[in-house]
């Protein structure tokens, strides 16, 4: 009915007159919203904290478990490596039966001669390649320890752990133990010999040979040569001056560097190090000695050099170098 709604309509506008319409201040609306703030922080706290309990109590039972049989593991290892010590099992063997990487893919760094690269491993650990060499890494390291593969010569930083060494295998049957340190480590497939020289820390040198296992430990500016058929012994380290120390890996920093170095060696290096190929013509010209200091010089003026202090006279084909008397 008319009369009804006409009464119902006044009686709202009544209502909604008697109702506060101004414009809440900017303070009002500011307090209003710092206390609904801290009251959702309030409720969302307790939300987190309860989800966190129930998390936890689901989570606690198998991480208890991960934890014990990892212990047990760890315990296990440990007795198992002591037996391959007692045994003078080769420590290569322990490569799939305790220590290797097995089920893990491996990756092949490869440095072209003439070349030098940097990589850094899985755990942060920093190797600078020198030409012509290549470096074996796992995806993953395993848990056990860090296990790398060296053919060629490398500068390695290897980052501090204790418990996790790194071993760096080189295929002469001769491997280096580390935890974490600073060293240049030379093992070329077509050498006759493994160089390692400590700049900082401390490694363990380690060789089988015919069942026997060989462990020499290493201090800082301490050099070892071990040839291929020997086992590194302690006398066989020589202290090196710590005027010479930087020699050691200056190819790192793009020197080249020969300290009355036997002419063998000294193709050896050139040809790695500008990707060419040496032909001595006279056998004597391998028991020629060289000592110079190079760094971005071209081939020529390392070749000019060598044919002003040795007598030494060259002939170059594409990127093949003749020597002869």
């Amino acid at each position: 009915m008319k009369e009804i709604d006409d009464f119902s309509n006044k009686k709202a506008h009544d209502i909604f007159d008697t109702l506060p319409n101004s414009v809440a201040s900017e303070k009002e609306y500011y307090n209003f919203s710092k206390l609904r703030e801290k009251q959702m922080r309030r409720e969302g706290g307790k939300r987190i904290l309860r989800a966190a309990v129930n998390i936890a109590a689901v989570l606690f039972i198998p991480l208890a478990l991960f934890t014990l049989v990892q212990l047990e593991r760890n315990r296990e290892l440990e007795y198992k490596t002591e037996q391959l010590a007692v045994n003078n099992i080769p420590v290569k063997m322990a490569d799939s039966a305790y220590f290797g990487q097995s089920g893990s893919e491996w990756q092949e760094y490869v440095v072209n001669p003439g070349v030098k690269g940097k990589i850094v491993l899985p755990d942060g650990s920093e190797v600078w390649l020198n030409s012509k060499s290549s470096l074996k890494v796992p995806a993953i390291f395993d848990s056990l320890e860090r296990r790398v593969r060296l053919n060629g010569e490398a500068y390695f930083k290897v980052n501090r752990q204790k418990n996790w060494p790194m071993i760096v295998e080189t295929g002469k049957n001769v491997f280096v133990k580390v935890t974490g340190t600073e060293f240049n480590m030379k093992a070329y497939g077509d050498d006759n010999s493994v160089k390692l020289t400590l700049i900082d820390g401390a490694v363990e040198l380690i060789s089988e040979r015919d069942g026997n296992i060989r462990r020499v430990k290493m201090k800082p500016a301490e050099e070892m040569v071990v040839y291929d058929g020997e086992a590194p012994m302690p006398d066989l380290k020589k202290e090196v001056p710590e005027e010479e120390l930087d020699n050691s890996f200056a190819w790192k920093d793009g020197y080249l560097i020969f300290n009355n170095t036997p002419m063998d060696d000294v193709i050896k290096i050139l040809e790695r190090w500008y990707g060419v190929t040496f032909n001595p013509v006279n056998e004597v010209i391998g028991n020629y000695r060289f000592t110079a200091r190079f760094k971005t010089e071209s081939i020529t003026r390392v070749l000019d050099l060598l044919s002003i202090s040795s007598n030494i006279k060259y002939g170059i084909n594409e990127n093949i170098i003749t020597l002869h008397k």
